[in-house]
């Protein structure tokens, strides 16, 4: 009897993982300046009811472009998300510049909201995740035959690839998109995918996105191609510079490692997204990538 109860503890807890996963949400402080105006003693928050279980998200302090809240939850569950405005639409209040977005454990944006405005929705709660719609492996530029490159180990309902091209970003740290292309996906596979785009790109930053069949859109890399960046040469150029402190700061060029350390040389934790530095305080720092470095200055 032992080994028939210890296999079917063991099926009932395969099970209870399947139905377990965990649900995002992201709120998007646009301006990066707050939702609420600090001098303001209201406050706007999201109350979260996960089958029952209530808990409240305060936003009136919350900075930074993106902050997330993980909800782990099971199939069946009811997830309620309400949006409780204060301060409403006031001239003084900074909520209606924000938005917040709800995804599932696929990614997917279920619903998305925009502050200042009393907002709630319902979900009942499916885990049956099959993975991310696209596993992203790397992409590259043929500077010779002017090719983009790309790969993926495999994708799930996949429609197309959107490729956005641009120099420069504007004062949120969006990349001011120049040129925009496409390339079909390979909608359902298990296999490796391995595609190419002729164009030019050299000098410019490529972002390079998926699309699914509901058109929910992923970004997968935003990438610098520049053929001038040599290897071992000990400048490379980080802008802007100075930089205002908690702004978006833009490292130049392709590196396999970015590494920021302060002018005592203690390396810091600091957050770094395609090529993009975020949340730096005043100060000056060492900007480490690969084998070169260079001075950054945060007023």
């Amino acid at each position: 009897m032992r080994p028939i109860l210890i296999l079917f503890i063991f099926i009932l807890s395969i099970q209870f993982n399947f139905s377990q996963c965990d649900y995002i949400l992201e709120l998007i402080d646009q301006e990066e300046d707050g939702w609420v105006d600090i001098f303001l003693d209201t406050n706007a928050f999201i109350e979260v009811n996960n089958n029952g279980i209530k808990h409240i998200i305060s936003i009136n302090l919350l900075e930074g472009k993106l902050n997330y809240d993980t909800i782990t939850t099971n199939t069946g569950n009811t997830l309620t998300l309400t949006y409780y405005s204060l301060c409403g639409t006031a001239s003084d209040c900074y909520e209606n510049e924000n938005s917040f977005d709800l995804k599932d454990c696929n990614n997917h944006v279920l619903w998305s909201g925009v502050g200042g405005a009393n907002s709630s929705k319902t979900f009942t709660i499916d885990c049956s995740c099959t993975g991310l719609p696209v596993v992203y492996a790397s992409m590259y530029y043929n500077y010779i035959a002017k090719e983009l490159h790309w790969q993926t180990l495999s994708e799930i309902n996949n429609d197309y690839f959107l490729i956005e091209i641009g120099s420069s970003f504007d004062s949120k740290g969006n990349l001011i998109i120049e040129e925009t292309y496409t390339e079909n996906g390979n909608g359902n596979t298990n296999t490796t995918s391995n595609y190419s785009y002729s164009i030019n790109v050299e000098d410019k930053y490529v972002k390079l996105s998926q699309v699914d069949y509901d058109n929910t859109i992923k970004v997968l890399e935003l990438k610098h191609f520049s053929s001038k960046q040599e290897p071992n040469n000990n400048i490379i150029k980080v802008y802007p510079n100075p930089a205002i402190a908690h702004s978006v700061i833009n490292i130049n060029g392709e590196y396999i490692n970015i590494e920021i350390f302060n002018f005592l040389g203690e390396k810091l934790n600091a957050k770094t997204i395609n090529n993009q530095i975020l949340g730096l305080d005043k100060g000056i720092y060492i900007i480490k990538t690969d084998n070169n470095s260079t001075k950054l200055i945060v007023l």
